[in-house]
C-alpha cells in the first residue's frame, strides 16, 4: 500500500512538472503540422477593409470569427502584412492575426498572436520551415514554424507558412525575460541608404535612429538610450573585443550570424541589413538577437551574390555599412570565434545526413496541401 501511494504521488508529481515545463506554442509548433484555420469574416466588404487598411500602414486590424482544428475562437483580429510579398500575383497576401486584441485574455494554446506568411518567392514551401528547426534545434533565438491551411468563409483559400509572432510570450520564453526593451529592424525598401537598421553612428539625436528601429516595446523610457548607447559604443571604442562582450551577447549574436551564412540567408543583416530584432534584457543589459524573416533561405535572396552556396564563411555586403558584423570579422579574437561557432554548427546541425531525411518528411507532409 506504501509503495503504491509512493509511486502515485512520484507520478502526480511528475505530471505536474510537464505541465510546468510545457511553453506556449508547443503543440502547435510540434514537429511538422498542417493546422487548419478558418476565418469567418462577418463583413462583406472585408477585403476592401484588409486592402485599405494595409494601405494606410498603420497596422488596423479588423474582426474575424476562427475555427482552428474544429476549436472556435471569437473576435479575432486579422490584417494584411508584408513588403515584398505584398506582390504576390493574387490575392494571396501574408496576414498577422492575433488572438488578444479584441478580447485581451483569448490565446491559441498560449499565443498571442501568429503570421501567415504567402511563401513569396519559395516555390518549395520549405525554407522559412527549415531554417526555423533548424535555429531551435541549435539553441539560435528565432519564432517557430509550422504550416496553416487558410479557408475564408468557409473556402478554402491558399496554404501558408506558420510563424509565431515575436513578442513578450516568445522573448519569455526564449531569455526568461520580457521585461527589456524590443526593436525590429526596419524594411528598408525604397530607400536603403536612409531606412536601414545598420547600427551605424548618425549622432547623438535619436530623432536620427527613429526612423531605423521600430520599437516595439510600449511606454518603454530607456529603450532609445540604451540603442544609442550601443551603436556609439560600437563606433567609438576601439576595443572591440571588449565592448562588445560587455555590451552584446556575443555567443548567441555569432550562430544567428552564423547560421544565416549557412543557409545562404542574405535577406538578413549581412545583406540586406533587414529581418531581425533586437532585445536589451533588463537583468544583464546586453543586447540579444532574434531571427526573423527566413523565407528566403537557401540563396533566394540574391543581394548581388552570384553563387552563395560558394560564399565566403566570413562573407558581409560591406564591413562600413555593417558594422556589428563588421566589427566581429574584422576583430581576429572575435573571427576567430565566429569561426569556430559556425564550424560547430555545420558539423553538429548542417549536415546532409541530418538536414535530407527532414527536407524529405517535411515535403512528405506538404506534398497534398502544395
Amino acid at each position: 500500500m506504501t509503495r503504491t501511494f509512493a509511486f502515485i504521488v512520484a507520478l502526480m508529481l511528475a505530471s505536474s512538472h510537464f505541465a510546468e515545463a510545457q511553453s506556449a506554442g508547443d503543440a502547435v509548433f510540434a514537429g511538422t503540422q498542417v493546422h487548419t484555420i478558418n476565418l469567418r469574416f462577418p463583413r462583406a466588404d472585408y477585403w476592401d477593409s484588409l486592402t485599405v487598411y494595409y494601405a494606410q500602414g498603420n497596422e488596423q486590424y479588423i474582426m474575424a470569427h476562427a475555427v482552428i482544428d474544429n476549436v472556435a475562437y471569437d473576435s479575432i483580429a486579422v490584417r494584411l502584412k508584408g513588403n515584398s510579398s505584398y506582390t504576390y500575383p493574387n490575392n494571396k497576401k501574408s496576414f498577422r492575426l492575433a488572438f488578444d486584441e479584441f478580447v485581451g485574455t483569448r490565446k491559441w494554446d498560449g499565443l498571442k498572436g501568429v503570421h501567415l506568411n504567402n511563401m513569396w518567392g519559395d516555390p518549395s514551401f520549405m525554407r522559412e520551415k527549415l531554417h526555423l528547426d533548424f535555429c531551435r534545434d541549435a539553441g539560435i533565438a528565432a519564432p517557430r514554424g509550422n504550416y496553416a491551411r487558410l479557408l475564408v468563409n468557409d473556402t478554402l483559400f491558399a496554404f501558408y507558412s506558420l510563424v509565431e509572432h515575436v513578442d513578450k510570450t516568445l522573448l519569455d520564453t526564449r531569455f526568461a525575460n520580457k521585461a527589456g526593451d524590443l526593436f525590429k529592424a526596419v524594411d528598408g525598401i525604397g530607400d536603403s541608404d536612409s531606412l536601414l537598421s545598420d547600427f551605424a553612428w548618425y549622432g547623438s539625436d535619436t530623432a536620427a535612429y527613429a526612423p531605423r528601429y521600430e520599437l516595439k516595446t510600449d511606454g518603454s523610457i530607456t529603450a532609445w538610450h540604451q540603442l544609442l548607447g550601443f551603436i556609439d559604443t560600437l563606433a567609438h571604442q576601439s576595443d572591440a573585443a571588449s565592448v562588445l562582450a560587455a555590451k552584446a551577447d556575443l555567443p548567441q549574436l555569432s550562430k544567428a550570424f552564423a547560421a544565416d551564412n549557412l543557409f545562404g540567408n542574405l535577406d538578413s543583416y549581412l545583406n540586406s541589413g533587414r529581418n531581425f530584432y533586437v532585445y536589451f534584457h533588463s537583468k544583464t543589459g546586453k543586447m540579444k538577437w532574434v531571427v526573423w524573416d527566413a523565407g528566403l533561405s537557401f540563396g533566394a535572396y540574391g543581394g548581388g551574390v552570384s553563387s552563395p552556396e560558394n560564399m565566403n564563411v566570413a562573407y558581409i555586403v560591406n564591413p562600413d555599412t555593417r558594422p556589428l558584423f563588421g566589427k566581429i570579422v574584422s576583430t581576429p579574437s572575435l573571427k576567430t570565434a565566429y569561426l569556430q561557432t559556425l564550424c560547430e554548427l555545420s558539423t553538429q546541425y548542417f549536415r546532409s545526413e541530418r538536414l535530407f531525411p527532414h527536407i524529405d518528411s517535411v515535403a512528405t507532409i506538404i506534398r497534398p496541401f502544395v
